[in-house]
């Protein structure tokens, strides 16, 4: 878009007045969206049916889950960027997890943390964590008790980027007591994570 400033000479009250204003010629029009598709789910090894919501990181690489897919059929967590796709983590369906519902959390330190849906020592779903190069740590399993199951949503990050904040992370299937939703702590090394069942 071009600017061109236009003098008008005027009159007001009798008296000259020189005007100047700022004009538009050829005004840039809306660009139409364009797709670009980055990655696309066709080879089950690679992970199928993505249903979280995946991260983007400084570095412009994008991180997230699939429910299905993988070495077990059981859901991965990948990243994909300049460098391609790759899958970090594929869900054996034990006591690592299984079926993460949603996308991950990226902390600070490019780590990912999330929930699956089942997997764990009850088979209720876990709270995990997986660094940079791939390796998954389970925070929590669920017991499927007081502690709830099968959760839907993940984790999040307080403000100063710790994982997470005293806020809800994680809701599970199973009832709660009268009183209506329980929050629970997980406290580990220097992190606190909480959810609400």
């Amino acid at each position: 878009m071009k600017t061109t400033r236009v003098a008008r000479n005027i009159s007001l009250l009798g008296l000259p007045v020189c005007l100047w204003t700022v004009a538009a010629i050829g005004a840039a029009q809306a660009q139409p969206a364009v797709e670009h598709i980055i990655h696309t789910f066709g080879n089950f090894s690679n992970g199928a049916s993505p249903y979280g919501t995946p991260v983007l990181d400084p570095s412009g690489n994008l991180y997230g889950t699939t429910y299905q897919g993988g070495a077990a059929n059981l859901g991965v967590v990948f990243r994909t960027g300049n460098a391609g796709y790759k899958v970090l983590h594929s869900f054996k369906g034990g006591t690592d997890g299984a079926n993460p519902y949603t996308g991950a959390t990226l902390d600070p330190a490019g780590n990912l943390y999330g929930t699956t849906y089942q997997g764990g020592a009850a088979n209720a779903g876990v709270v995990y964590k997986v660094t940079p190069a791939g390796q998954e740590t389970v925070l929590y399993s669920f017991t499927g008790a007081a502690d709830g199951a099968n959760p839907y949503a993940g984790v999040i990050l307080d403000s100063a980027g710790n994982v997470p904040a005293a806020a809800i992370a994680s809701v599970g299937q199973d009832s709660s007591p009268a009183a209506g939703l329980q929050t629970r702590r997980f406290t580990g090394p220097g992190r606190a994570l909480d959810w609400v069942i």
